[in-house]
């Protein structure tokens, strides 16, 4: 049983029901059902064939999950590129994953028309390319698929990685992958069929498998929205009676802090949850006073998210941990020696479980090096306290050695975080002469917030160890983030290292 065949089969259980919304407008499952099959025919016709590849360069919208299921009822596999990509990444994706057709929006011809010809066909879903078919034209095709033929363990999405540390790589998921992680979020999030989720971060990374695919193997309601305003999302919320949502921390406390926020209506909301950044205190208090369940969650592109999750009601006692694992999700922190550390001991999280990625697409070597013995190593540094709920400390590659002694940049940032003057904060490590390496923060102040370095610097001092504490903080108007929010630390990093040669710990 593949991803499409959830469709096919609420379709023929609640054919009226909404299955997806956007600003554009609304599909049944019943028109989910019809368009995915006709597509999928025109595809085949066109000659895709199972596991070739078809890419998206579109935002959150129907049309995005059309060619998803598409390709599953095919077997192809999908590749959705980030839209906020320069010409020259999207080209470097197009070229890795070698894809025989591109669907774009038209609000990215200006990214297609840098990339140049390749092997790929070009589609643009809102309007007419010359010398290429129209989307609408691919819709019109009779659904006349046969018996779909798709394997569990066939791929069925390449979904890049977010590049933090270097040039992204294809993650490559299957259909059982999709299936199990579902599954996972739907038995602890306590999904309900009759839930509406609205989706305001983008689905090209893996956000979609989030409160998107398992919802609509649940047979709710997902809400796309295309571009994240707090205005725009909290019209949504109300106005389709919303009754859990996603988003990034800087999303709810953008909407949080909605002059319009007071008056709004969200009575429906069952849960909020949040991930991808640790989420300040005022949002967990505001969803605590108000006696609303918020959830968190802890995952990788290459468990299709989901790894941990924090159980209800936790989050402010338990502040900063990702919580226990899933379900079906196994999880150990290991030393150096492969062997598993004591309580509250740091070392290096390893997972595995059945939403676990297949590989990385065309690079054997990379994969053998993440996976070892059904064990993904995902290159976070955590600890695990006596009650069982985990902490990451750091990424290993973020970890700071000064003068011998470790330094957890998030434990850094934790406490600048606390400071009522700072909205974000990396801290990274600096080359120095004598320490090897110290800590440097990068501050971005509130707006109107008035703060100094020396008051930032005495901050840190009465509250951590000074070898723990930066050396200096620099004040920028933003941080560079990839498109799922998280921040670039190797960017930031790489501006300080120039010419050096830096050792990864």
């Amino acid at each position: 049983m593949g991803v499409a065949d959830w469709i096919s089969h609420r379709a023929s259980i609640t054919p009226d029901k909404d299955a997806l919304v956007d600003r554009h407008r609304r599909l049944t499952y019943a028109d989910l059902e019809k368009e995915s099959r006709s597509l999928a025919s025109a595809l085949r016709d066109m000659g895709i064939r199972p596991q070739d590849r078809v890419a998206a360069l579109m935002m959150n919208r129907t049309e995005f999950v059309v060619c998803l299921m598409a390709c599953a009822h095919l077997g192809a596999i999908f590749v959705p590129i980030n839209y906020r990509l320069n010409a020259d990444d999207v080209r470097f994706i197009l070229d890795d994953a070698r894809p025989e057709l591109l669907f774009y929006e038209k609000a990215f011809q200006d990214t297609v028309d840098h990339i140049g010809t390749g092997p790929w066909k070009v589609i643009a879903i809102d309007g007419q390319v010359v010398f290429a078919p129209s989307y609408l034209t691919m819709l019109a095709h009779a659904p006349d698929l046969k018996a779909s033929l798709v394997r569990g363990s066939d791929v069925i999405a390449l979904l890049y990685t977010s590049g933090t540390t270097g040039r992204p790589k294809g993650v490559m998921l299957t259909h059982d992958i999709f299936l199990w992680n579902a599954i996972e979020f739907i038995t602890d999030w306590d999904i309900l069929e009759n839930d509406r989720s609205l989706v305001v971060n983008p689905i090209f990374h893996i956000v979609l498998n989030i409160l998107t695919v398992p919802l609509l193997y649940k047979g709710g309601t997902v809400i796309l929205q295309d571009k994240f305003e707090p205005e725009v999302a909290l019209d949504w919320m109300e106005r389709e009676r919303v009754t859990c949502m996603f988003a990034i921390p800087t999303n709810w406390l953008a909407m949080i802090q909605s002059p319009s926020f007071v008056h709004r209506d969200l009575s429906s909301l069952r849960f909020a949850a949040g991930g991808g950044a640790p989420v300040p205190m005022s949002v967990l208090k505001f969803f605590d006073d108000n006696h609303i369940p918020f959830r968190e969650a802890f995952g990788l592109t290459e468990t299709a998210p989901a790894v941990s999750t924090m159980p209800s009601g936790e989050s402010l006692r338990k502040r900063g941990s990702i919580g226990k694992p899933f379900m079906h999700m196994q999880v150990r922190i290991i030393n150096s020696e492969g062997r598993d550390v004591g309580t509250d001991e740091v070392g290096e999280l390893i997972v595995s479980g059945p939403n676990v990625f297949q590989g990385y697409w065309n690079q054997p070597a990379a994969t053998a090096e993440a996976i070892k013995e059904g064990w993904f190593y995902t290159g976070d540094l955590a600890r695990k306290d006596s009650d069982g709920y985990i902490f990451i400390v750091d990424r290993k590659k973020d970890l700071i050695i000064s003068g011998g002694e470790n330094v957890a940049s998030v434990e850094v940032e934790q406490v600048l975080y606390a400071h009522q003057a700072v909205l974000e904060v990396a801290v990274i490590a600096t080359p120095d002469d004598k320490w090897g390496e110290v800590p440097l923060a990068i501050v971005v102040k509130k707006p109107d917030a008035e703060v100094q370095e020396g008051e930032l610097l005495e901050f840190c001092r009465t509250r951590l160890a000074h070898f723990k504490c930066p050396r200096r903080v620099m004040f920028v108007q933003q941080l560079p983030k990839t498109a799922t929010g998280k921040i670039q630390k190797n960017v930031l990093r790489d501006e300080f290292w120039q010419g050096q040669e830096r050792r990864v710990h």
